[in-house]
């Protein structure tokens, strides 16, 4: 709500599992409901959802292992938003932008900043990168992070 408030154009593309009901509820609730698209994630091509958006948000506030998603956005080379416990190994302003866990303002905040600054979310993302998942599919999403986790030698 905070984001659409501040840019009439920003959309959120939520790619999830069904029921979307209850997060569509939400959105209702919050008077954002236009502003939301629900992508069920059995029928979605996650790769071409993922390269085609301008930004990859990670909601978790706190995530006890490493978010799953967080792998494929990587992967994607997508500006990523994440709160700071959530995002494990990013670094903020180089691969990611992070924020203070909880901190839904400067979460927001952190959203509207990529959106009206392309050069700076260009510093997160690679198109390359998006061409190389697209056809490499999921098997793609494996390399940079090996390369990304492999002990320096």
């Amino acid at each position: 709500a905070i984001v659409a408030a501040q840019n009439t154009d920003a959309h959120l593309a939520l790619v999830s599992q069904k029921p979307h009901e209850p997060v569509l509820e939400m959105a209702r609730a919050f008077g954002v409901a236009d502003k939301v698209t629900f992508l069920d994630s059995a029928e979605a091509d996650l790769s071409q959802e993922l390269c085609s958006a301008d930004i990859l948000v990670n909601p978790r506030i706190k995530c006890p292992g490493y978010p799953l998603k967080l792998l494929n956005y990587m992967a994607a080379g997508r500006p990523i938003i994440s709160f700071r416990s959530s995002g494990k190994n990013l670094t903020d302003g180089i691969d990611a932008s992070l924020v203070r866990d909880g901190n839904v303002t400067e979460f927001a905040g952190a959203i509207l900043t990529l959106l009206s600054n392309r050069t700076l979310g260009d510093r997160h993302r690679s198109e390359r990168r998006c061409g190389e998942l697209q056809r490499g599919g999921s098997a793609f999403i494996l390399h940079p992070i090996d390369q990304r986790f492999r002990p320096a030698s």
